[in-house]
């Protein structure tokens, strides 16, 4: 219910942690899919483990030790990331 409420309100930026734990597979990919619908040209900050999720990401910072690095993305991901929804694999 927090995250329909926070994706209604619109906001400029969206803030999640872990928005799709303890779901199951399918639940977690309509629920990333639904965040993807609802905020097209906003900021999303996400913190998560899941690899589906951070495949959907136009920037990656990795936390490990206190320490913060930019991961690179390959250019074929940014290239499709300026694609369709669909480009995202969940």
């Amino acid at each position: 219910m927090a995250l329909a409420r926070a994706l209604l309100c619109q906001p400029d930026v969206l803030v999640l942690d872990e928005p799709t734990a303890d779901l199951d597979p399918l639940s977690a990919r309509r629920i990333t899919r639904a965040i993807q619908q609802c905020v097209p040209g906003r900021i999303v900050i996400a913190a998560t483990h899941k690899a589906e999720l951070v495949a959907c990401a136009s920037q990656v910072l990795d936390i490990a030790q206190g320490q913060v690095t930019q991961r690179t993305i390959p250019e074929r991901h940014h290239v499709l990331l300026s694609c369709a929804q669909e480009a995202c694999p969940v």
